[in-house]
């Protein structure tokens, strides 16, 4: 018996070291070229080994190789599709004799790997079945073929991956591959898990494919890819395709979207906007071209819903489809106070003129092309704000087309254009604009900060401008509009009641109750038309109408400074008389100028009522003294309606 296990135990030891032996035994040199020609075959590209070649048997069979390539098909970019330092293969044994291939390891150490799809749609990575090198079909799959093959493990270090698509001429890299990834079977669940760099930036990879033989064939597969970088984290679930084609469920958080742009090689201009972004959507993605339906993304405090597509097959990026913005405040992206200066530190609070005068940041105009409907519950432009604003949008490489089709605004309705041309150094506006049934008092009050005229009013505009700065813009504006304004009031006099009170006005130097925030002028009808140069309104036909008293006039509005020198003239509109003096023709001019917010008002009388005042202060005096009562009437009336509107003067 302890003969038997002697030699029991000596056969062990000699086959143990036998098959230790055996890697520097069997000459692995002459096999290079059938392993190479092997791998040729089954590829349909040439295989090329150049670099030591060693056998292992545990613990399992195995080949590790170095400085392999593969070759990519004709006329590709890159001539090898893949190289690799160090190649090691372990395949199990038993599976192996049943035509069945399981590797239970492959290691890549620092692989190059080139994916290309043709102009056709051919991915470089769609091997012919038992095809040869030169494109002829090998011999028909016999009984021994390899029919399946799975991977216990695999290991990427330190990766190089590419991708290009011939016909959009499209692509992308990504370096420092490490990942390690498992497939028991060309039918099982793949699982990858590791990470990579793109553009600098290292992201987190972790996934799983449903049916990688679909992946093999160029086919969708059920799929799930998670995604984790400080630039961005994405979760996506649905259905993939090697070729860069994806269908499914996507939630995304962007902790910075102008960082996001910049990384992607679309740098925003400097600003405060585009922060957080976080979205939920239906996604569609192709190599060149994604699109999120069923959109809801939360950016810079508005909710957007709607649907979007992103085309990169241009050098620009072009934005399309309709989305919804519950509020919008232009302001904020098209405006960015000057970088802080000693001169700007030291302006007070209150000053607001920086903003005026700093640039408009128009360059986001320039990053992205658009063809998309928007409809924006809430829209603030400056300080005015529409209600509701429905526009179809046009952006062309700096050129800005907005149809504004349907606009709420102050109670009424309307629909305008707006054109802003950002291709040279000094932009362009123009604008149009027609309203009717606003609200006048709230508009005006936003738009020029007065609230003195209030009823329904109707307006239309054509106006354009060029200009840097907001300051530069309305200086430089031209065109013409016009305004109407119907059963409303002018608050601060009561025109009427100065016609009616003349004679207590030339008795006593003040206006008393007609004038101040206590009185004010009912209207059934104001307005004119106006052009405007240079950021000067000039109206030649304004016309007030009441029931007592009508009035005209004319003058100018600059729109820039602010200021406006205007001249009107009541006139009665019915018969009567003051303290037995007929004012059937007479009226009571004045010039209202200055400032908006601090406007004086000067009586114009001399040219249409010297003799009237004369007359009255005459009563028998000579003319010097009859000439000197009316100077003193005049003066005095002046100091009366320097408070004219209620608004002070001087």
């Amino acid at each position: 018996m302890r003969r038997i296990f002697g030699i029991t135990l000596v056969v062990f030891v000699v086959l143990l070291i036998a098959v230790m032996a055996l890697p520097f035994l069997i000459p692995m040199e002459a096999y290079r070229a059938r392993i190479a020609d092997a791998a040729s075959r089954a590829t349909g590209r040439e295989v090329q080994i150049n670099g030591p070649l060693r056998l292992s048997i545990y613990p399992e069979i195995g080949v590790s190789a170095s400085a392999v390539s593969v070759s990519n098909f004709e006329g590709a970019r890159e001539p090898q599709m893949a190289s690799v330092e160090t190649l090691v293969v372990g395949v199990r044994l038993w599976p192996l004799l049943s035509g069945r291939m399981e590797v239970a390891r492959l290691i890549l150490e620092k692989p190059v790997i080139h994916l290309e799809v043709a102009a056709d749609g051919t991915p470089n990575w769609a091997f012919a079945a038992n095809a040869t090198p030169d494109g002829t079909t090998g011999e028909s799959a016999g009984p021994n073929r390899i029919r399946e093959f799975g991977i216990e493990r695999l290991s990427i270090t330190d990766g190089l991956v590419t991708y290009y698509d011939v016909a959009a001429d499209t692509g992308a890299s990504v370096d420092d591959v490490d990942v390690t990834l498992s497939m028991p079977s060309i039918d099982a669940q793949l699982t990858m898990d590791g990470a990579l760099t793109y553009n600098t930036q290292r992201i987190d990879v972790d996934a799983t494919f449903a049916q990688p033989r679909a992946l093999l064939l160029a086919e969708g597969t059920a799929a799930h890819i998670a995604l984790a970088s400080q630039i961005v984290n994405a979760d996506f679930s649905g259905t993939v395709t090697v070729s860069g084609r994806s269908i499914g469920a996507a939630h995304i958080t962007i902790p910075s979207l102008r960082d996001l742009a910049a990384w992607s090689g679309t740098p925003l201009p400097p600003g405060e906007t585009f922060g957080i972004a976080e979205l939920e959507a239906d996604l569609t993605a192709e190599p060149t071209k994604l699109t999120l339906s069923r959109l809801r993304m939360a950016l810079d405090g508005m909710t957007i819903t709607g649907e979007l597509t992103l085309d990169s097959s241009n050098p620009s990026l072009l934005l399309g489809g309709g989305i919804a913005i519950d509020r919008l405040d232009l302001n904020a992206y098209l405006t960015r106070p000057p970088a802080p200066t000693e001169t700007a530190e030291a302006l007070p609070p209150e000053d607001d003129t920086r903003e005026e005068t700093a640039p408009l940041q128009l360059a986001v105009l320039k990053t992205v092309n658009a063809d998309m409907t928007l409809s924006i519950g809430t829209l603030l432009v400056q300080n005015l704000t529409f209600e509701r604003a429905a526009l179809g949008l046009r952006l062309n490489e700096g050129l800005l087309n907005a149809d504004l089709r349907e606009l709420s605004l102050y109670g009424g309705m309307g629909h305008g254009a707006l054109i802003i041309d950002a291709r040279e150094a000094v932009p362009s506006f123009r604008q149009t604009l027609s309203v009717s049934d606003t609200q006048v008092q709230p508009f005006l009050t936003d738009l020029m900060a007065m609230d003195r005229l209030s009823g329904t009013g109707t307006m239309t505009l054509d106006l354009s401008s060029r200009g840097a700065t907001q300051d530069e813009i309305v200086s430089g504006l031209s065109g013409a509009g016009r305004i109407s304004v119907a059963n409303g009031a002018l608050r601060g006099i009561d025109i009427a009641a100065v016609s009616q009170a003349l004679q207590t006005v030339v008795n006593s130097g003040g206006l008393g109750t007609v004038t101040g925030d206590g009185a004010s002028t009912d209207f059934t009808d104001l307005g004119g038309t106006f052009r405007v140069q240079n950021g000067i309104a000039y109206n030649e036909d304004f016309q007030l109408l009441n029931p007592l008293v009508r009035v005209a006039g004319n003058g100018e509005i600059n729109l820039a400074a602010r200021t406006m020198d205007f001249f009107l003239e009541p006139q009665p509109a019915v018969q009567g008389a003051v303290g037995g003096f007929d004012l059937a023709n007479i009226g009571v001019p004045f010039r209202v100028h200055g400032p908006w917010a601090d406007l004086s008002y000067t009586p114009d009388m001399r040219s249409v009522t010297r003799n009237v005042l004369e007359g009255l202060f005459g009563n028998g005096q000579d003319q010097d003294n009859a000439e000197g009562g009316a100077d003193n009437a005049l003066e005095d009336a002046g100091d009366a309606l320097r408070s004219l509107f209620g608004l002070g003067g001087r």
